[in-house]
């Protein structure tokens, strides 16, 4: 169908207490408007698969510190992420591939210590992964594929919960931490191509049978 734009602005009687907003695949173009900003009880955004939708992500989306749930992927947003988005401590799904993304990751995303699935693939991004993310023990889901990012994954030993890690098509380098998925039971992911990382498989990576690539 025909790519429409959301409204610029929106009467806020009609739903002051909106906790979820889903506009999925359905043609969206323009930019994300101002108004959504101040849907101050929203828990759930999802705006993903709108391939018209543009420009960067508002500074103020910050401000919904309520968010458990963002997802923009598969758009054409552009800029960098703002580290307000640290400031929603509640979040547990933050899902930005498959956009334009450029810049590095805020270090201030280190702050969302309930995140369970983080997804930055298919972006201009670069840089290295902040040391902030060795705070973000509840992470399971780490996608970062088809980027620019570069430095070593040392920071990631720290994520005891970790099951999916897909870092492929990046510039990292180094060695792979010994302890990674050290002590991790069930299904695991893991996906290191096309990278630069040099020394040996870590020896407990033996013990890994439910590894899928």
């Amino acid at each position: 169908g025909a790519a429409w734009s959301l409204p610029t602005e929106i009467d806020f009687d009609v739903e002051p207490h909106l906790s979820a907003l889903t506009l999925m695949e359905i043609g969206l173009a323009g930019y994300i408007p101002s108004w959504i900003t101040a849907l101050t009880n929203l828990r759930v955004l999802n705006l993903s698969l709108n391939e018209a939708l543009g420009g960067t992500i508002p500074e103020a989306l910050g401000d919904l510190s309520l968010i458990e749930q963002l997802n923009l992927y598969g758009n054409q947003l552009s800029g960098t992420i703002p580290k307000s988005l640290g400031n929603l401590t509640f979040m547990t799904t933050l899902v930005l591939g498959w956009n334009d993304f450029r810049g590095t990751i805020p270090e201030e995303l280190g702050l969302l210590n309930k995140l369970n699935l983080l997804e930055l693939s298919e972006n201009q991004m670069s840089g290295s992964i902040p040391s902030s993310f060795s705070d973000l023990t509840d992470l399971q889901y780490l996608v970062l594929s088809g980027n620019n990012f570069n430095g070593t994954i040392d920071v990631l030993e720290s994520l005891v919960n970790l099951t999916s890690l897909l870092i492929r098509k990046n510039s990292f380098s180094g060695t792979i931490p010994q302890r990674l998925f050290d002590g991790v039971e069930g299904e695991l992911a893991l996906d290191l191509g096309y990278n630069q990382f040099v020394g040996d498989v870590p020896s407990t990576f033996a013990n890994l049978t439910n590894l899928s690539e």
